[in-house]
């Protein structure tokens, strides 16, 4: 859209779902918006349309789907309490929506790698040890792990064998 119209005469569904608009301060809104999808009771899709009606002029687009986030599984299950174990999280649509927080009990996983299946974060620092859960956010959808991550004691060196080695290795 080219001219300025008001955001109130604009409505918006996705795949038969009203979806509410977001504040549109911060977003060019001549070329996208964003909304949330208000889903009541047992909706059930219908189709893959996004339909835009703004006054008369209705735009639909195909190829929309509502997905599942999962969390199959976490690796490793442990780590320093220290932080800084790079924490694998493989599942499914772990890259839905637009916003992915990882939380290992109330502190955040910074993330370091994102694809639909798979997740690569790093553990953040824990003052005792402890067994604490690793939550996905998506948006506003919360994912848990089905095992607890495991802060241990930080490794200690005691000794070092052997105590010298060829320069090349």
């Amino acid at each position: 859209k080219t001219e300025n119209f008001k955001t109130s005469m604009v409505t918006v569904e996705v795949a038969g779902a009203p979806c509410k608009l977001a504040r549109q301060d911060h977003i060019n809104r001549w070329n996208e918006m964003q909304c949330s999808p208000v889903l009541s009771g047992n909706f059930t899709p219908s189709g893959h349309t996004v339909k835009v009606t703004s006054g008369h002029k209705v735009v639909k687009t195909e190829g929309f789907t509502f997905v599942d986030p999962l969390i199959k599984h976490i690796f490793p299950t442990f780590g320093p309490k220290s932080g800084n174990t790079m924490l694998t999280i493989r599942g499914a649509f772990l890259d839905t929506g637009n916003k992915q927080v990882v939380t290992v009990g109330k502190a955040i996983c910074k993330i370091q790698s994102l694809t639909s299946t798979m997740l690569t974060c790093k553990t953040p620092p824990h003052s005792a040890l402890s067994e604490e859960p690793v939550k996905l956010t998506l948006d506003s959808v919360e994912c848990h792990a089905p095992v607890l991550f495991t802060y241990n004691n930080d490794p200690v060196i005691d000794s070092i064998q052997p105590l010298r080695s060829f320069v090349s290795g």
